[in-house]
């Protein structure tokens, strides 16, 4: 594998970047390579607002636990989303871990750090500090619950709600909302 790796490397580079990139990145998702784990970081409401700001690109912000059930089934769903849009537009996942976990902020960041690696999961995810009334009011979140997700086009704006689990239809719907629709 990492032979035809080389050789796909050496033959890229007499493209142009993006074209290499655009590429190299559908090479790594057909030959299922590994990709670097995810950032995991304890934070504050404020960080999330900081993710989630404009940045020329669409952002997809999504809500979920270890704890949780239905957001463990969804979660393969998410890594899929983040793998098809890498490179166009972040995904930022936000996790609620210390809501029912008082053991400290470096306790639950190691926690679904260990969790996400153990998954493949590479979308960076903020473990929130805060309660979950604050949460919900400050992020004007449309459900009480998790998972949820919503999509941010490149100005920042919401285009898109989805306060359940995704399935492979709304998952879809996700993916034609920033843009990428296979």
């Amino acid at each position: 594998m990492m032979e035809k790796l080389a050789g796909l490397i050496e033959r890229l580079r007499a493209w142009d970047a993006a074209a290499a990139r655009n590429t190299l990145d559908h090479f790594e998702r057909v030959h299922g390579l590994d990709h670097e784990p995810a950032v995991v970081r304890s934070g504050t409401i404020a960080d999330v607002q900081d993710a989630l700001k404009p940045r020329g690109r669409p952002v997809i912000e999504h809500h979920w636990a270890t704890w949780c059930e239905p957001c463990l089934d969804e979660l393969p769903q998410i890594q899929a989303i983040e793998a098809a849009v890498r490179g166009r537009a972040d995904v930022i996942g936000v996790s609620w871990e210390r809501f029912t976990d008082d053991r400290g902020a470096e306790a639950a960041v190691e926690k679904v750090a260990k969790f996400m690696a153990s998954r493949g999961l590479t979308f960076r995810t903020i473990v929130v500090d805060n309660v979950p009334d604050d949460l919900m009011v400050e992020l004007d979140l449309p459900a009480t619950t998790i998972p949820q997700t919503r999509v941010y086009d490149a100005r920042g704006v919401v285009i898109g709600a989805f306060p359940e689990p995704l399935d492979l239809e709304t998952a879809a719907q996700v993916r034609a909302l920033v843009g990428v629709l296979n």
